[in-house]
Order: structure tokens, then sequence, then C-alpha cells
């Protein structure tokens, strides 16, 4: 048996209830909505999802959720390009016998789901390798199975430790309160390393989000 933990993204065509508000939405391509939390209560169900997309898309969708008769619905947060929704509605309305949050298989853990227009995308940490095989048989479709990477971001101890020093002593403050040169002084560090550092580090943070979070950008074509 393969112990080394993968993380596997897949995607599958599914029907469930966002999904449905999602595709009711006039011009919804480029929406997603993660599913943050499912809670049940007495005869409710109780989601929490968080959506992001165009302004005039998410403004389609704010009409569509509206013209739901049986949904109640809170919206807690609204920006530009994201809503965060607290969405209730009678209990087993978004249930399928399919949906990831009761179908886990053993060996696995569900890491996220992203419900977009053409389908979920869900990533798994998963103990076997073989579970690869068995979530093809359900259906889904493999856009990425690899080895964990440290922390998931691939930070080497040396970049995490400069990341972290950089942050807590004001380096990315507005305005900032330390500069590079005073940093690299303080670590001990030459500046030309400490840019250099800096930056590999920046990079593989802002490409572990977006593989994290922003998942239907990457795979929007698969």
């Amino acid at each position: 048996m393969n112990t080394k933990p993968h993380i596997i993204i897949c995607m599958r065509d599914d029907n469930c209830y966002i999904h449905q508000l999602l595709a009711k939405t006039p011009d919804n391509d480029k929406l997603a909505a993660r599913i943050l939390d499912r809670r049940v209560y007495g005869d409710t169900e109780e989601l929490w999802i968080i959506v992001r997309g165009p302004p005039t898309q998410l403004r389609s969708l704010d009409a569509t959720i509206r013209a739901e008769k049986d949904l109640r619905y809170q919206c807690l947060q609204s920006t530009k390009h994201s809503r965060l929704y607290r969405i209730i509605v009678p209990k087993g309305i978004c249930r399928n016998h399919t949906c990831p949050l009761d179908n886990t298989p053993p060996a696995a853990l569900l890491k996220s789901i992203i419900v977009t227009p053409r389908g979920l995308i869900v990533e798994y940490i998963v103990a076997k390798h073989t579970l690869r095989r068995e979530l093809e048989a359900q259906g889904y479709r493999i856009l990425e199975d690899k080895p964990i990477a440290p922390l998931d971001t691939g930070l080497t101890p040396k970049q995490e430790e400069i990341l972290v020093e950089a942050y807590l002593k004001g380096y990315y403050n507005y305005p900032r309160k330390i500069n590079l040169r005073q940093l690299a002084r303080e670590l001990g560090v030459s500046v030309s390393t400490l840019a250099e550092q800096l930056r590999k580090a920046e990079a593989k943070v802002v490409e572990a989000y977006v593989h994290s979070e922003l998942p239907h950008y990457i795979h929007r074509r698969e």
C-alpha cells in the first residue's frame, strides 16, 4: 500500500443545489462557488458559500438567489468580485447520493469543493494512491495528482523563515515599517540574497493560493 499522501484534484458533472443556482444565472461562465460548510438544523439545511466572479455575473447571481422561493439567505460580505452567503433551504434539497460532503471515501480527506457551471472541482488529500481508481469509477476526471508539498506551499525552511520574519517585522505593511536593507541587516544576510529568497517565496505562496483557492481558473478548459 502506498502510504505517501497525495493531493488529487478532480472534476465531475453534478446537479447539486448550488450548481442549479449557478446554472439559472445568465452569463455565468466565470462564477465559482466554494462550499465552506453545510449544517442540518431540524427540517432545514444551512449552507455557507463564497462565490467569486466578475461584478456583472455576481449581480445576476444576486437576482437569481432573491428569486428562489424555497430559499432564505444572508449576504454577509459583498465585494466587487466576491460574495459570502449563508443560505437556508429545506432539508434534503441540496443533497444527492453523489455529494462529496456525504461520500468521502475511506483514506481520503475532503479539502475543498468548488462548484462551477461546468461541474464540481473537488480536492482530496488521499492516503492511498489507489483511491485514484475509485474516484474515476465514481465519474471523476482527474485534473491533478501530485505529492503534498511542505505546508502546501513548497517553501524551503529558509524561505519560510525569511517570509515570516519579513511579515512580522512589517515589511509587508503599508507603509512599510522596515525596508529591504534593514531587514537584511537584522537577518544577517545580503540584500541580494534576501531579495531573491523573498521573490521565490512570494511566487510559491501565490502559486499555492491560486491552486488552493482559485483552481477553477487553472482548470477552466478541462
